[in-house]
């Protein structure tokens, strides 16, 4: 994610697509519980594609607040760590009910597809990139 943000940021949307999209794919195939070495595949899916998102998301919120770009910085990895705290449990309680923690992961794949929805909104941010800042 940071390499496309750096270097093709004409890119960085269809990165953020692609990276919300595999991540419900990813999501999909721990959801399905087929055999082990599918869910190895998943979960790297799924691990490697949550993580394109975050070098976009640190550069916007900087640019959206230059005059404290680390307290932007800091809004982002304080939203991070709310769904770690709060979703890890809820997904781990899932596995109490009926389905093995089915319900959890779909609804998992809820929130990747709507993040995906929200996607367009990165060109506005930009946009609003200050002038003569690196590209």
């Amino acid at each position: 994610g940071g390499w496309i943000v750096r270097h093709r940021p004409d890119r960085v949307r269809v990165a953020l697509a692609f990276g919300f999209a595999a991540s419900a794919g990813g999501t999909l195939v721990l959801a399905v519980a087929g055999p082990p070495a599918l869910s190895v595949l998943g979960a790297l899916v799924l691990g490697l594609a949550s993580g394109i998102p975050f070098a976009a998301s640190f550069g916007a919120a900087a640019r959206v607040r230059p005059d404290a770009p680390a307290a932007a910085v800091a809004m982002v990895n304080m939203a991070a760590n709310l769904v770690v705290v709060v979703g890890t449990p809820l997904l781990g309680l899932t596995f109490a009910l009926p389905g093995d923690g089915r319900i959890g992961f779909l609804a998992t794949i809820v929130l990747w597809v709507a993040a995906l929805l929200v996607v367009p909104g990165v060109r506005e941010l930009e946009s609003r990139r200050p002038v003569g800042s690196p590209g």
